[in-house]
């Protein structure tokens, strides 16, 4: 429930951890790093037009103490919440 939250609204969760933040939300890949994940298989379903050579993927990012990105980690879905990830990319939704 909490990840379809995610997914149609945009919305970051943030994880209740001791020192640092932690949050999962989307992701946006582009330019260089869509294009060798791409080649090795990934985005395949990706009409790649439509989402402006784009993909989205769900992640749980850590952030270090001055509060910067440390640790980015995939989250894989699969079912239904994967085929709206690909849906909603590939109608050009926009995730930041």
């Amino acid at each position: 429930m909490v990840l379809n939250d995610v997914v149609d609204n945009n919305v970051t969760l943030e994880l209740p951890t001791d020192a640092n933040k932690s949050e999962i939300r989307m992701r946006r890949i582009f330019g260089d790093e869509f294009k060798s994940a791409r080649q090795h298989g990934k985005f395949k379903e990706i009409d790649f037009l439509n989402s402006n050579f784009s993909g989205n993927q769900l992640a749980l990012i850590m952030h270090n103490k001055e509060g910067k990105p440390s640790r980015i980690k995939s989250i894989y879905v699969a079912g239904d919440l994967k085929r709206k990830i690909i849906e909603n990319t590939n109608k050009g939704k926009q995730y930041c």
